[in-house]
């Protein structure tokens, strides 16, 4: 027996009880249930996609403040997508636990795509451990690349160890927006590091002053520096990302992101 014919049953006898006093209608009670029911049922439904809209929404937001370079414009950049993800990039888009190894950002070397607002210190967790970036605050636009370092201290209280890229990721960025980052990186080639507390290593890092567009990031697991252009002279920000897998029970890729710093480009003279 469906719902509405129990009503109905139910409606009857209802009838016959009070038949002495009223005559009812129940077919026409009936049909009247069914049309109170219908907005109610149509309201939960409603509902209940809001909820899960809001819900999904809620998600997004939370995930975009830790993977602030999952852009918009990713259907452009497909290609490095998937690249990320058969690297050991992130592939949480619920915000769910991570696996163990894995850090809910994508790789350091596809981390600030060119268009989008580079990552920052407060964006990835802080586990004691400080990078930093040097490079000359003066370069010039027509070089094939600038020379720097980047350096990770152990600004804990306990040892760390694990593993780093070799080829720390350097992004340049002006207004705050990428405009070239290292790209074309060997994920498998690690160096390992051992800090105690108050100890620093320095790795030598490169950035070439080339412009970039999300167009290019199709390109990006096999590196685009080729047939980039020359940046304009200006100021811009140059900052470093750089992965350590931890030596310890949780095997954690974790994401060293450093402050940016200012380098000022100019044409050659002469």
């Amino acid at each position: 027996m469906t719902p509405h014919d129990d009503l109905a049953a139910r409606l009857a006898e209802e009838a016959d009880r009070i038949a002495p006093r009223s005559s009812l209608d129940v077919d026409s009670l009936v049909r009247r249930s069914r049309a109170r029911r219908r907005p109610s049922l149509l309201g939960a439904g409603v509902l209940a996609t809001v909820v899960i809209v809001g819900i999904g929404g809620l998600g997004i937001g939370a995930l975009s403040g830790l993977v602030p370079n999952d852009l918009t414009a990713a259907d452009s950049a497909s290609t490095a997508e998937e690249s990320a993800s058969d690297q050991g990039g992130a592939d949480d888009t619920g915000g769910g636990t991570m696996a163990e190894g894995e850090s809910a950002l994508a790789p350091d070397w596809l981390q600030n795509r060119c268009g989008s607002s580079p990552v920052t210190p407060a964006d990835v967790p802080d586990i004691g451990l400080r990078l930093e970036v040097d490079f000359p605050a003066r370069g010039m636009t027509s070089v094939d690349a600038i020379i720097g370092t980047v350096r990770v201290t152990n600004t804990g209280s306990e040892p760390v160890a694990g593993a780093v890229s070799a080829t720390p990721a350097i992004t340049v960025a002006r207004e705050g927006l990428t405009v070239w980052h290292t790209s074309g990186v060997e994920p498998s080639d690690t160096l390992d590091l051992e800090l105690d507390p108050g100890e620093s290593r320095a790795f030598d890092a490169v950035l070439r002053p080339l412009s970039c567009t999300i167009d290019d990031e199709a390109r990006a697991v096999d590196g685009f520096d080729a047939g980039l252009a020359s940046l304009p002279p200006g100021e811009y920000a140059v900052s470093a990302v750089l992965d350590i897998t931890l030596d310890d029970d949780s095997a954690a890729r974790v994401p060293l992101v450093s402050e940016p710093e200012s380098l000022r480009l100019i044409e050659p003279t002469g």
